[in-house]
């Protein structure tokens, strides 16, 4: 269903006989959905609520695949379009099977989803074509075979930004819930180089970060400690059965917004010649070669090359061509992790600018 059309103008400049535009779709299933709200609550696994709700709003014609998550939770939607419920259930998810919990309502042209990019890439994900930089092809019926997978051009992104990540702070923070009827105050801290190697990749192998693990751990550190007031009973404890379940607030706020933050962070874009069989979701193979100036023979670049996990695509008709402008990401650079480090993470001793939150102001009543 085309639902609208921008960016009118003249396809190049001084130029009154093309007009250039921008048209956008979505499956009407989805747009006939959307003219509804959703004002419901739900309770049990939030992987079963998404399943629920989509039965409720969206045709039966068009069944989706969901994640199976973790944990029984109790949540209110309180007057929002089937789309954003959805996304208001994918931010609450959390899986013990994949810590990173990335998982996300999205459709493409197979069908709608409730997953995180590697469970995607594992299960439905189609073949993974291959594409290189350093190719050259020529007008031979074998050349234009070889033009269809040529990298047209690569944007490597914002290779670092020291000062963005640890303002940012996805690599180290710090949670504190507030357990008022107890009388009791927990702090979560989290630290992403410890974490990430169990998350699961779209490209099922181990990644490495930017930085190394003896700076982020002496210098990422984040001063805003978030404070979380508990008003949901232990997932083991029913001394509380009339608070409503976990909502596994610490593991997905940190897990969650890390992990989400490094798999942007990692995106690059690639330009190519238009296939029809890639969507978003799919899986492509980037066969890159070292930029070197000094010397003729090309080599392997094992940083970058590898599979990648096609975020979105941009389809663009001009005349007679068909090129696709992708954004992809693999969470970062395949290389073997880092040993996790075990050393307790004190605020004060990174940082002495920084304070150590003071845990006795949020206990309530008699120390």
């Amino acid at each position: 269903f085309l639902y609208a059309v921008s960016d009118m103008k003249p396809a190049k400049e001084a130029d009154s006989n093309t007009l250039g535009l921008t048209l956008y779709f979505v499956g009407l299933d989805t747009f006939k959905a959307n003219r509804r709200m959703v004002s419901k609550s739900y309770s049990g696994l939030v992987s079963t609520m998404a399943g629920d709700l989509y039965d409720d709003y969206y045709s039966e014609s068009d069944p989706i695949s969901i994640e199976t998550t973790t944990g029984f939770q109790r949540l209110s939607i309180p007057n929002m379009a089937p789309d954003d419920a959805l996304n208001f259930l994918a931010r609450r998810a959390y899986s013990s099977e994949d810590e990173s919990s990335m998982i996300r309502f999205f459709q493409n042209r197979d069908g709608h989803f409730f997953t995180s990019p590697a469970y995607y890439a594992n299960r439905f994900a189609s073949n993974t074509h291959s594409f290189s930089y350093n190719s050259f092809a020529d007008q031979t019926a074998e050349g234009q075979v070889k033009l269809m997978s040529q990298i047209i051009d690569i944007d490597f992104g914002e290779a670092v930004n020291t000062i963005g990540d640890l303002k940012e702070g996805k690599y180290n923070s710090s949670t504190i819930e507030v357990d008022i009827l107890k009388r009791e105050v927990t702090q979560n801290q989290y630290k992403y180089l410890d974490e990430y190697q169990e998350y699961k990749y779209p490209d099922g192998k181990d990644v490495s970060t930017r930085h190394t693990k003896e700076f982020m751990d002496d210098s990422a550190i984040d001063p805003h400690v978030k404070v979380i007031v508990k008003d949901y009973g232990d997932p083991d404890s029913s001394q509380y059965p009339s608070l409503r379940p976990s909502t596994f607030e610490h593991r997905t706020r940190n897990h969650k917004h890390a992990a989400a933050y490094h798999y942007n962070a990692n995106a690059i874009r690639v330009k190519i010649y238009g296939r029809n069989d890639i969507v978003a979701g799919s899986k492509i193979y980037l066969d890159l070669v070292k930029f070197m100036k000094d010397r003729n023979e090309a080599e392997k670049d094992d940083a970058w090359s590898g599979t990648y996990f096609v975020e979105s695509v941009n389809n663009i008709f001009y005349e007679h061509t068909y090129v696709q402008e992708l954004t992809v990401s693999k969470y970062g650079v395949n290389a073997k992790p880092e040993s996790a480090n075990t050393a307790e993470y004190v605020l004060d001793a990174t940082n002495p600018d920084v304070d150590k939150p003071d845990i006795s102001a949020f206990i309530v009543g008699p120390q």
